[in-house]
């Protein structure tokens, strides 16, 4: 280490500027410190394709020191200009680099990194989830008759393919390239087996130490100690420069107010010089020959110097537009152009040059990665893991003006460089970002330590990432939030991050502050609390406004579909607790009351992003739901106990939750039905405020479908005797009744809407009919709310809730004999009684949830229930079918067995 100290320490302005060439150091790596502290001033800020071969030519030569020869063939000791290494090692076919073939190794992934424009191949038969793609070679050799199979283009670079992954793929593949190691499916199954435990609330990253190498690799070439030392610290110090220059950058494209605005910019630059660039952003808002035709007003270039820029700009990510060290006309540049709302910043030269050093740094890393020390193909991304994974070694400047360093001691102790990465993503642009991804890829695909270690990272910092993706991304399409997918869809790593960086917790806490905005400097408050009294809900802040969020919930549902999640979100009733009070939150949002003389004078369009939101939220519900599969019959009584209490605090309003403006406490009175009198809830739907999101019945509705677990013997051992028992234990009947009464008003509101009994209320409300009943809400809301009141008959005394049922519809005096209504004229009394008999209809013959039917047989069903109005595409089954139905892997296979396919016969054929 004081070897590394010495030959790097910073060099002092003075002698970094009048070192005569003659005089630099002999030692490659201070020689590389040398050219890149006094290349932007010796380049006067010039960036060229000449400075770019500079760079890589230091690069390589402080790398390899005295050992190129291990890396070239002995005829070429150096690399041509411009070259990079992995291109030259193909081209000379060095140690069998660039072979159409790589050889056979046991338990070794493909790790095969997609290309933009490459075909990437999906097994849905073979594969565990969606995210789990095979690379052209391994698909053709491996067997795939008669399975769903479908291709996509890869939009960017950074995917893998995931062929001898033991984790990606339900069985094997039989792949002849990558055939799976016993021993490595082992490992897998240890992973996975590991015995529930309570999360931990001190995150745990791995450490470069605790990886060991990489296992049954057998082209090991011998590396001498000596190269590895030098490999480690060039590559080490190439990380410290990356992230010593983004310290100084912007988390997001601005410019300053003014010219001292400017001046006082954290810089680097030791000399403080008034050199400054304009540089323009990538945008996916605005037109090619739009920002050509700003670029040539502004900027005095012709059309074809603009077509370049705006090309470039597309490439990269960004581009230089002006340089020159008139501050007042570059602000006056940027802020035309910031006017239409693209991305621009002005920044000091230097600092823009350093920046465009670490874009060469980083891509000297990708091609690393694709590099061999003689037959090693393992080596040197083995020592960018290591060093990526090992802290930053950061000197104090002491002349630039101070950077806006984030201060992750308290989150991430001891942080590494790759979480520094993680975090400075933001600050990058197009092209690195891609580079940086496909480095991440490439050491996820060393071995499964490795993968692990990725994952805690990522984790260690995922709030972070989270802040940065929702509020400050400007280019959320390449964001490294997006690696969760990478991550979070394996089993063992999801198993890891939950446990050892209680993620499933702190996800479920950044889902709460962000609804409930508690957002200051572009950052999401942490609260630890477990209560969501700390703010409201309100559908017309900027939370429900932004669609970014859906991802969030995705990551969750990624976690938790995972089975080692699974089984601890069923034995640890933290888990449960936890996600009723996200449900809470989002019970009785942005409810609606019927417009009964006039006209809405103002349609909102409110209702899309909250049905966004459901949308999101009961998906995460229906896995966290199937979670309690796994759960014995005491951690499913709690756990339909804490939702059931939940529920009751909400609709008797004994917190504060909903509206009291809205929203009353209930009420009962007494009805006369068949000469018998009945206690119900007292509630009209034409008159009150109902909401069509009840997330927490629907997070019931799913434990309930596993009450199969609770038998007898089961019951008895925790003192009830039935199911009915276990709930008037919980709560008393006049609760119970409350309960079922919000679902219940749901389906009368739906049946009056049909019926035309809002036609007042505008497009808003059919709209929200629509998602709810017609399309992909269906089964994750409306047939939940159904299943509730399916319950509720075994629950309470079936008379009471037909008798409820009735009289929420305001059908009550119809069936006592009355056929003339208030309110409901002839055809809407005929439909309101149409639609109560198919509600009845459908409680007392629908058991596809209560018996619990096997996924083929329902799957089947609604195939045929979907196709019985008559033939239709597959784009339109697809949309009458429930999501989870297309996804599952019997789908295709079910379609085949009842329904016949006819091919279209022209072009205008369906």
């Amino acid at each position: 280490m004081a070897l590394f100290n010495s030959t790097t320490a910073r060099f002092p302005p003075a002698m970094s500027m009048s070192m005569n060439p003659r005089d630099r150091p002999s030692d490659p790596l201070s020689r590389l410190r040398f050219a890149l502290e006094t290349m932007p001033g010796s380049r006067k800020y010039v960036f060229t394709p000449a400075t770019r071969a500079e760079i890589l030519s230091e690069l390589y030569d402080a790398f390899w020191g005295q050992y190129a020869h291990m890396f070239l063939p002995l005829s070429n000791s150096s690399l041509p200009m411009h070259a990079t290494l992995s291109q030259v090692q193909a081209e000379l076919g060095f140690a069998g680099a660039g072979a159409a073939e790589d050889p056979v190794i046991p338990g070794r992934p493909c790790g095969h990194i997609f290309t933009k424009g490459e075909s990437c191949f999906r097994c849905k038969d073979c594969a565990l989830d969606e995210s789990c793609v095979l690379c052209n070679r391994c698909f053709r050799a491996s067997s795939h008759e008669n399975h769903n199979v479908s291709f996509f283009i890869a939009q960017q670079s950074g995917g893998c393919c995931d062929c001898g992954d033991p984790e990606a793929w339900r069985q094997s593949l039989q792949c002849p390239y990558h055939p799976v190691l016993q021993e490595a499916e082992e490992l897998s199954h240890a992973a996975l087996n590991t015995p529930d435990t309570t999360p931990r609330t001190a995150p745990r990253s791995i450490s470069e130490a605790e990886i060991p190498p990489v296992p049954n690799f057998p082209f090991r070439a011998p590396c001498p100690p000596e190269l590895r030392d030098i490999m480690g610290r060039t590559i080490g110090y190439a990380l410290d420069f990356l992230l010593d220059t983004l310290d100084y950058s912007p988390d997001e494209p601005t410019i300053p107010d003014n010219e001292a605005d400017l001046r006082l910019q954290p810089s680097a630059d030791p000399m403080q010089k008034d050199q400054y660039c304009v540089i323009l952003w990538n945008d996916d808002k605005h037109s090619f020959d739009e920002v050509i035709q700003l670029l040539c007003d502004t900027t005095n270039r012709d059309r074809k110097d603009a077509t370049a820029i705006a090309h470039t700009v597309d490439e990269q990510g960004r581009e230089i537009i002006d340089m020159n060290a008139n501050a007042g006309r570059l602000l006056e540049i940027a802020l035309i152009i910031s006017k239409i709302e693209l991305g621009v910043t002005v920044r000091r030269a230097y600092d823009t040059f350093r920046e465009q050093v670490a874009m060469v740094i980083i891509e000297w890393l990708v091609d690393l990665t694709r590099s061999r020390l003689g037959a090693d193909t393992l080596v040197t991304r083995e020592v960018i893991a290591a060093e990526l994974l090992s802290p930053r070694r950061r000197e104090s400047n002491i002349y630039g003006s101070g950077p806006q360093i984030p201060d992750l001691s308290a989150d991430v102790p001891g942080a590494a460089r790759i979480d520094w990465l993680f975090l400075y993503h933001t600050r990058l642009w197009k092209k690195p970002r891609m580079c940086l991804k496909e480095i991440y890829a490439s050491i996820l695909t060393l071995s499964h330590p490795h993968k692990i270690a990725v994952g805690s990272h990522f984790a260690a910092v995922y709030h972070r990432v989270i802040d940065a993706y929702l509020l400050v991304d400007r280019e959320a399409e390449t964001s490294i939030k997006y690696f969760a997918l990478q991550l979070f869809t394996v089993p063992s790593v999801a198993s890891y991050v939950v446990r050892h960086h209680d993620l499933v917790t702190r996800l479920l806490n950044i889902i709460i502050n962000f609804f409930t905005n508690q957002i200051a400097e572009k950052r999401i408050l942490k609260n630890t609390t477990a209560s969501t009294d700390a703010g409201e809900l309100d559908v017309e802040s900027f939370p429900f406004k932004s669609k970014r969020f859906m991802p969030v919930f995705s990551d969750l549902r990624y976690l938790c579909h995972n089975q080692p999640v699974q089984r601890l979100i069923a034995s640890n009733v933290s888990f449960i607790h936890k996600f009723a009070k996200v449900c809470q939150l989002f019970m009785c949002v942005h409810p609606n009351k019927r417009a009964a003389t006039s006209h809405v004078e103002y349609e909102t369009d409110a209702w899309i992003s909250v049905f966004n939101v459901t949308l999101s939220l009961s998906r995460v519900i229906k896995v966290y739901g199937e979670a309690f599969a796994w759960a014995t019959p005491s951690q499913l009584i709690n756990a339909i106990t804490t939702v059931v209490l939940e529920i009751i605090t909400v609709c008797t309003l004994s917190n504060d939750k909903l509206d009291k403006n809205k929203f009353s406490a209930p009420a009962f009175h007494s009805v006369a039905f068949g000469d018998v009198e009945y206690t119900i809830i007292e509630f009209d739907v034409l008159e009150e405020w109902v909401s069509f999101h009840h997330s927490l019945h629907w997070l019931l509705a799913e434990l309930l479908k596993h009450v199969d677990i609770l038998s007898e013997e089961s019951l008895l051992q925790v003192g009830v005797a039935s199911v009915r028992d276990l709930f008037m234990r919980i709560s008393t009947e006049p609760m119970i009744l409350t309960m079922i009464d919000f679902p219940l008003r749901v389906l009368s509101m739906v049946a009056q809407i049909r019926s035309g009994l809002w036609v007042r209320n505008g497009f808003p409300i059919r709209g929200q009919l629509l998602h709810y009943r017609d399309f992909m809400l269906r089964e994750l809301c409306y047939d939940q709310d159904l299943f509730i009141l399916q319950t509720s008959l075994i629950i309470l005394d079936p008379n009471t809730v037909f008798v409820s049922i009735l009289d929420r519809f305001g059908l009550l005096q119809f069936f006592c004999g009355s056929v003339v209504h208030p309110v409901y004229e002839g055809v809407q009394l005929s439909s309101m009684v149409e639609e109560v008999l198919y509600v009845i209809i459908t409680l007392l013959t629908e058991k596809a949830s209560a018996s619990k039917m096997p996924l083929p047989a329902a799957v089947r069903r609604e195939i045929i229930h979907a196709l019985a109005p008559g033939p239709c595409s597959y784009t339109d089954l697809v949309k009458r079918v429930a999501e989870r139905f297309v996804d599952d892997v019997c789908f295709e296979h079910v379609l085949a067995d009842v329904a016949h396919f006819r091919a279209p016969e022209s072009t205008s054929d369906t």
